[in-house]
């Protein structure tokens, strides 16, 4: 592609985006985008300079290998992961264990991928996501979690990763409200899902 249509085309593109972002309310998004699409068609040189920009943002993604400094005051959420494949579904949800910041947290000041190394050994996978430290319970591998979701249970065992995956699910569950929250925060891990049923004796009686 000549370097006039790689312009043109450019400068299309520029307008549709700009265009779209004012419209919808993405004006946090606009300049990154624009940024790329810059790099991708308007700016000329070495296609090698181009790639290496691209990888550069990508490894800021990776918590693991992201020098960023984490600032203070911003918020951390601490999360139950569970993800529902039953019946060719592809689901995941979230419970929220724990609210608080990065200060009260003692991330403040430090890289993220030090943090990372650190929860890592606490239990927990750290994700950036818009300002927000996220912070995802990793299981025992084999373990059973009881949770409840409104009128029904629901039953996960951990997978290799620690991750929960959907196993059963029942009903009759007759306390809701604050209750449902305490339990789900619990997060109790059980060797059998025998005890993990049993464990929802309260919720069922």
């Amino acid at each position: 592609m000549d370097n006039k249509r790689k312009i043109a085309i450019g400068i299309l593109i520029l307008l549709v985006t700009f265009t779209a972002s004012y419209c919808y309310g993405y004006r946090s998004v606009l300049k990154t985008d624009i940024a790329y699409l810059y790099k991708k068609y308007l700016k000329t040189g070495e296609t090698d300079s181009n790639v290496q920009t691209i990888n550069v943002y990508n490894s800021e993604k990776n918590p693991a290998a992201n020098d960023t400094i984490i600032k203070e005051d911003l918020p951390v959420m601490y999360v139950d992961r569970k993800y529902n494949n039953l019946n060719g579904k592809n689901e995941f949800s979230e419970d929220i264990l724990k609210t608080s910041n990065t200060t009260s947290e003692d991330m403040a000041g430090k890289k993220v991928k030090d943090v990372y190394n650190s929860f890592k050994e606490k239990g927990f996978i750290i994700e950036t996501k818009d300002n927000e430290i996220l912070c995802v319970k990793v299981h025992s591998p084999g373990k059973f979690v009881p949770k409840l979701n409104g009128n029904s249970f629901e039953i996960y065992v951990a997978n290799d990763k620690g991750e929960l995956e959907l196993q059963e699910v029942g009903g009759n569950i007759n306390h809701k409200g604050e209750d449902e929250v305490i339990f789900n925060k619990d997060s109790q891990e059980y060797d059998t899902i025998e005890e993990a049923r049993d464990s929802l004796s309260d919720f069922t009686s």
